[in-house]
């Protein structure tokens, strides 16, 4: 993910990806993003979740309030 996640790197001021066990799911990782003041929320939400989208580990995205 982070790899891929690369890309938003004039969006963000920081962004987080930790991957643990799941009881529902076997795998989740957990995508915490910090957009930068200029960056919306929802837009990088979305954009999080195209990069995402097509792999099959499970996610889940918390945008935190820009810096």
């Amino acid at each position: 993910f982070d790899t891929e996640l690369a890309q938003l790197a004039g969006l963000v001021d920081s962004i987080d990806v930790r991957v643990g066990e799941d009881k529902v799911h076997g795998t989740l990782a957990l995508v915490t993003a910090t957009p930068t003041s200029s960056t919306d929320a929802s837009a990088l939400r979305q954009q999080i979740d195209q990069i995402l989208g097509r792999f099959t580990v499970r996610y889940e995205v918390r945008v935190r309030d820009a810096g």
